[in-house]
């Protein structure tokens, strides 16, 4: 198992939701990505993890969007670490 921890800019987390959710959806699927925030960094790496979570469901997307705002490890133990 890798120690790396993957990072992300904004335009990859972008680019993700246009392929997942269509490049007429990008604004509106950000805004709702942007619902979280973080003071300690690494908000590219969550809404990375949220948006494979979702897998292209927006029912999913909001979902993992309330359950980063209670506890963001959550999202990443799920997208990064589960099942490994």
């Amino acid at each position: 198992m890798s120690d790396e921890v993957p990072v992300y800019t904004r335009a990859q987390v972008e680019a993700e939701v246009a392929r997942l959710y269509g490049n007429n959806s990008v604004k509106g699927i950000m805004a709702l990505l942007d619902q979280y925030r973080s003071e300690l960094g690494g908000v590219e790496r969550v809404q990375m993890g949220i948006l494979k979570l979702s897998e292209g469901d927006i029912s999913k997307l909001r979902h993992y969007v309330e359950e980063a705002r209670k506890d963001f490890r959550d999202i990443l133990y799920w997208a990064e670490y589960y099942g490994r």
